[in-house]
């Protein structure tokens, strides 16, 4: 078989989807001996960062960005030489252009919650979400929560949707030997791009409250700004609460480890999720959690995390108490659920299964 797979969107700043590309994808080629691989992206520097093997193939399609132009070149191309899968790890858009598609689904929060975005975007995602319902050869999901979501807004996916899951990041499993970035002695953390969803604004108002008994304690907001972030910023800065509240801004892979390691607790009490990889990666390195009361965490976390109503302040602030009064040890069994080969076994299995 030759299987395709979209790898546009492994910029340098990787966040959620980048990083599940990027790793999947890596896995897959290296289980991958009987078929071919063709990684397709707009940029070279994209494509270098997977290694070279005997049944890789690099295509480049030149273009700033991957828009609709570039999206109906790459299908064309496709066709013309025959693709028999093509991987989506994003762009809905592929699942019209080209039949063979797995389109993969990391969240539905767009359409659950289209409060949390731009109206134009919401209607896009939606009608774009159309295409990959109604034409994609198969649907993949990272959570067993939001296959259930998918299956129940869109019964007719339940014949062609499949789950694979999700595995920790490389980064996870580095040994750190030196400090080398300035913190404070003692701090909460948070990882996540700031948008409304994350849920920072009652966060903060938790930490807040938990600081009245922890005064000695600072919170640091590491991710890049996404969208509606500004009420977050005015709420620290009209509550005098900056030298309390540290927003460190995207941090590079090689300083994620020693963030989350000199960490007291990770606090992710998100809205809604796909899946939210943080609480896990916090978790292996043996930090406390604290995680909404939602059900992707209830799969995510079973019983390894302390869990808060994401809209209640006062919860937030006790249960961040609670975890740091708790002893943890860390389950290795547990974390052994979360690796990038058995997703890669598992997307392995579904194309192995279509037929032509």
């Amino acid at each position: 078989m030759k299987i395709a797979i979209d790898v546009s969107q492994i910029t340098a700043a990787k966040a959620g989807i980048e990083y599940y590309t990027f790793e999947l994808t890596k896995s897959l080629i290296s289980i991958e001996d009987k078929n071919q691989i063709i990684l397709l992206s707009n940029k070279k520097e994209y494509l270098d960062q997977y290694p070279d093997k005997e049944n890789v193939k690099k295509k480049l399609f030149l273009q700033n960005r991957p828009n609709l132009i570039w999206m109906i070149k790459v299908s064309l191309w496709l066709r013309i030489h025959k693709i028999d899968v093509f991987i989506s790890p994003s762009f809905f858009t592929f699942s019209l252009l080209f039949p063979r598609t797995i389109q993969v689904i990391h969240d539905l929060a767009l359409i659950t919650n289209p409060e949390f975005f731009d109206k134009k975007v919401a209607k896009k995602f939606k009608s774009q979400m159309e295409f990959a319902v109604r034409y994609a050869k198969k649907l993949v999901t990272i959570s067993y929560t939001t296959k259930n979501i998918l299956n129940k807004i869109y019964p007719k996916t339940k014949d062609k949707s499949e789950f694979i899951g999700i595995g920790l990041n490389d980064w996870v499993f580095e040994k750190r030997e030196n400090n080398t970035l300035d913190l404070p002695n003692k701090y909460i953390i948070s990882l996540s791009t700031l948008q409304p969803r994350k849920n920072y604004l009652n966060m903060i108002k938790g930490f807040e409250i938990f600081l009245k008994s922890n005064p000695d304690y600072k919170y640091i907001i590491v991710g890049k700004k996404g969208w509606y972030y500004k009420e977050i910023f005015n709420y620290v800065k009209e509550n005098n609460l900056q030298e309390k509240v540290t927003f460190f801004g995207y941090a590079e892979e090689k300083n994620l480890a020693e963030l989350v390691d000199r960490s007291s607790a990770l606090l992710f009490c998100s809205l809604e999720e796909g899946f939210g990889m943080p609480a896990i990666e916090a978790y292996s390195r043996n930090i406390p959690v604290v995680v909404s009361d939602i059900p992707v965490f209830r799969e995510a976390m079973e019983d390894k995390a302390k869990f808060a109503d994401p809209k209640s302040p006062e919860d937030i602030a006790k249960k961040l108490q609670e975890a740091l009064s708790d002893k943890q040890i860390m389950d290795a069994d547990f974390i052994g659920n979360y690796n990038w080969q058995s997703v890669a076994n598992r997307l392995q299995s579904v194309y192995s299964s279509m037929t032509k």
